[in-house]
This record gives C-alpha cells, sequence and structure tokens, in this order.
C-alpha cells in the first residue's frame, strides 16, 4: 500500500463521498473507485459503506483512519522539514510579507545588514496576507514572516522589529491642512476605508475600536486589499484611511496625512517557528533587534 493510496483513502472519509473526492483530488472518480477497492481487497477488509447518498466510513476504516492521518501528516512534516535545512545549507531565506512591509526602512536595512555580514545569503521574498503566510510558515513553506501583526499559536515566536505611528489620510482637496494632528471624528467626516482584517488582526482591531468609540462604522472593506492599496483610493476621492508612517512616504500626489488623536502605534513583527531555528534564521533576527 502506497502513500498516495492513503491520500486517497483519507479524502473520501473527510468528503464522504467519491465524486467530492475525486474533484478535491484533481483525479477521475473511476480510478479513485477502483483504488479504493484494491486497498479493501489487499486489507481483506471493508473500509466504506456504499449508498445512492455516497460513502460512510466503517467501524474497521475509521481505526485505520485515525492511524492514517498522523502517519501521512508526520510524513508531510518531515518533508517540509528537510526543504528549511536545504535552504539553510543553500544559504537561502524564504521571507513571507505583508504588502507595503518592504517600504519599512528598518525592514530593507536589516536586510542589508545581514547581506554584509553574510554576502553568500539569498532571499527569497513572498507577498501574502497575514493568515496565509502564517499557514506557510507552520508548513515549513517560509522561514520567517514579516507582518504589522500579532499571531496566536503555540508553535511559533515573534520579535517587534519595529513601531511605527499611524496617520490619518484625507483627498488633498479635503483640507489645506499639513503635518497636523487630526481627531477621529474628524476622520470620519467622509466615507472610511479599512484593510481586510487578514492583513493584520490587532491594527484592525484597534482602529474599529476607535471608531466604535465615536460611533462611528467601517463604511468601506474592501476585500483582499493590502495597507499599500489605501493612499491611492484615498486619493482617488473615495474615503479616509489610517496608515502606517512608512506608507505616507511612498504616495504623495492628491492627498495629505495628518497625526491622530490620540495616537495608534502599530509593530513590525518578524516570525518563525519556535521549534530548531536555523542558525541562518537566527542570524535574521539579530541583525534586526540590533539595529
Amino acid at each position: 500500500m502506497d502513500l498516495r493510496r492513503l491520500r486517497m483513502f483519507i479524502a473520501v472519509a473527510e468528503h464522504g463521498s467519491i465524486t467530492k473526492a475525486a474533484r478535491y483530488l484533481h483525479m477521475e472518480q473511476p480510478p479513485l473507485s477502483r483504488n479504493i477497492a484494491s486497498m479493501e481487497e489487499e486489507l481483506g477488509i471493508k473500509l466504506f459503506h456504499r449508498s445512492r447518498n455516497g460513502v460512510s466510513i466503517t467501524h474497521l476504516g475509521s481505526l485505520l483512519l485515525n492511524k492514517t492521518i498522523p502517519l501521512v501528516r508526520d510524513r508531510d512534516n518531515l518533508l517540509d522539514y528537510i526543504k528549511t535545512l536545504r535552504r539553510s545549507r543553500d544559504k537561502m531565506l524564504k521571507i513571507g510579507f505583508v504588502s507595503g512591509l518592504l517600504h519599512v526602512e528598518q525592514i530593507v536595512r536589516g536586510l542589508k545588514k545581514l547581506r554584509d555580514t553574510q554576502p553568500d545569503v539569498q532571499f527569497e521574498l513572498v507577498p501574502g496576507n497575514g493568515d496565509d503566510l502564517l499557514d506557510r510558515l507552520l508548513a515549513h513553506d517560509l522561514d520567517i514572516i514579516l507582518a504589522w501583526n500579532t499571531f496566536s499559536n503555540k508553535s511559533i515566536k515573534s520579535y517587534k522589529i519595529v513601531e511605527e505611528e499611524m496617520y490619518g489620510a484625507m483627498p488633498s482637496w479635503e483640507s489645506s491642512r499639513g503635518f497636523v494632528s487630526v481627531s477621529y471624528e474628524e476622520l470620519c467626516s467622509n466615507d472610511f476605508i479599512l484593510f481586510p482584517r487578514e492583513v493584520s488582526h490587532k491594527l484592525y482591531d484597534d482602529i474599529t475600536k476607535a471608531m466604535l468609540s465615536i460611533g462611528k462604522k467601517i463604511v468601506i472593506l474592501p476585500e483582499d486589499l493590502g495597507i499599500i492599496c489605501l493612499p491611492p483610493m484615498v486619493a482617488a476621492g473615495l474615503g479616509n484611511a489610517i496608515v502606517p508612517q512608512s506608507i505616507t512616504k511612498i504616495y504623495s500626489q492628491n492627498i495629505l496625512y495628518f497625526r491622530l488623536e490620540p495616537i495608534i502605534f502599530c509593530q513590525v513583527q518578524a516570525t518563525i517557528r519556535k521549534e530548531n531555528p536555523s542558525p541562518l534564521v537566527k542570524s535574521f533576527i539579530k541583525s534586526f533587534r540590533k539595529q
């Protein structure tokens, strides 16, 4: 019995349908049915009850499933870990980052510092949202995450890289003021745009809490939008927004930025797996924390 057929068995058990499992596995239904039947013949037990409504796992099939899932998962984890070791051997760091973070001065400076001390280090930079990047980190597909986010998971550890002040953003024709403070009430005199919560849970919650404290609500909440996309939307007159200070330095056309009252800060954090970080990952964290 090979690993491929074990994956088929798990898929059928989890989906309760040969058809749905075949779709999930990107294969035709008849070959999947034949493989399940072949497994049953090889093991000498019935794995599923068949009916017009689909399939249901038998008692013996359930016992096998309980043993199979950890086996397949451990094998996948081992292969993922080997990929991590290979990247470390090849002096390769695979870094996931939330859109806009590469404009934070301390991030660029930290990357340059690491390259100066270890010229043979290579970086592969992978953009994404916080939740997706965390999944990839836990699957050993990334070595480090850089995000405006605090993740909650026992298998990871986060380090503060820098703390940034947040600024209000308004179209230039809405106000003639420069970099002076603006209240949340003034900021909400127009529609308010906010990035999805997946970008940064804590930052999203802090902003919505501030809005709710003055009886306002978010009226524009685009899907799949990074922080870096907010200034052009503000400049186009779609609404006002709140952005990190680093973002104010990269977009200035038809937009004005204001300090907030009260002030909100956001943290840029580097997140790694707790388990056996490679020497290269440790060097990365050390480079940033010594800035």
